[in-house]
């Protein structure tokens, strides 16, 4: 009776083994299942995100490309440059199909220029030249209390602002041949490796750094952050420029000008633009796919910061835009 007792226990014990091993397999192999499901779904969820930012850089280069060939202002519309010094009033004149700046009243004046108590000022003298946006109503003096004023005058759009001690006059034609001539920018394939992952450190000491321009002009900046980033394995960094220290977040925006090893081959010699919001936390995604031409590359009526040396990468960044080359000078 007892051998058969034992037997029995022994055989019990057995099954229960096996069953524990079953269960153990299968909870095994199910959990073996379900990363394989986690990694699938995230995965998935990986090429969903990367689809969709395709879809957002894409639209975003037609929608630069439409405003670059409709806009009243584009870039390849830019026809003539003109700087008033604070200390020179004068008088914007259009003549023979040229417009020019005069320091006294002379045939085809359409408008006077001047500051006063540190606001510049426009002296109507041309019922044609008007507020765009405001064509209705009628001025005889406005004052420049916002970052820029548009104007129209016959076919011409004007885009005014003010520049340290001068102010700045830009004349847009859309009959310029660049602007006719032109069908599209040039880009590289929008590219997930160049969306990187980046710390954004304040600097403590903010100093002002004077950037040389297209047209030997200075342009002064604070060099207010040190970005740091890896692509491709490599430790790279770049700083981060305000034009304004007093103005914060969400308001506020940096400047990332650059060069690498592309400059002056696949893209523009001068460099290339990134502006970025800034960032209110550390750790933020600095995307080159959005690195942008300065406009002088399109146009002679702009003056463009040039990237300062601390800004130069040593590698290729083949991703944004490339050179645009004008078939019309």
């Amino acid at each position: 009776m007892i051998k058969r007792t034992f037997i029995f226990f022994i055989s019990l014990l057995i099954i229960i083994s096996l069953i524990n091993c079953n269960n153990s397999e299968k909870a095994y192999k199910q959990k073996i299942i379900q990363e394989e499901k986690d990694k699938t779904g995230n995965k998935s969820k990986d090429v969903m995100e990367k689809k969709e930012w395709e879809k957002m850089i894409q639209e975003y280069r037609v929608k630069t490309m439409y405003e670059f060939k409709n806009a009243d202002d584009s870039p390849f519309a830019g026809r003539k440059r003109i700087t008033i010094k604070e200390d020179k009033p004068g008088y914007i004149t259009y003549l023979n199909d040229k417009f020019k700046f005069k320091k006294e009243k002379k045939e085809g004046a359409i408008v006077k220029i001047y500051k006063k108590d540190k606001k510049w000022y426009f002296d109507r003298i041309d019922n044609g030249f008007k507020i765009k946006g405001n064509e209705n109503i009628d001025f005889k003096t406005i004052a420049l209390d916002k970052d820029y004023l548009k104007c129209k005058y016959d076919r011409f759009t004007f885009v005014i602002y003010a520049l340290d001690n001068r102010l700045v006059f830009i004349v847009f034609d859309p009959e310029e041949e660049a602007i006719k001539e032109f069908q599209k920018l040039n880009y590289f394939p929008p590219d997930y490796d160049y969306r990187v992952k980046a710390k954004f450190i304040i600097l403590k000491d903010k100093k002002k750094i004077k950037m040389v321009t297209s047209i030997n002009q200075i342009k002064t900046y604070y060099r207010y952050a040190k970005i740091e980033f890896n692509i491709k394995g490599k430790k790279l960094h770049l700083y981060g420029y305000k034009k304004d220290l007093s103005v914060k977040p969400p308001k506020a925006w940096i400047f990332i000008p650059f060069k690498d090893a592309t400059s002056g081959k696949e893209t523009y010699g001068m460099g290339r633009f990134l502006e970025i919001d800034e960032p209110i936390s550390e750790e933020f995604i600095l995307d080159f796919n959005l690195a942008f031409n300065p406009l002088c590359n399109y146009s002679h009526v702009y003056n463009c910061a040039i990237p300062p040396e601390e800004n130069y990468l040593n590698i290729p960044i083949k991703a944004g835009e490339k050179d645009y080359h004008l078939l019309h000078k």
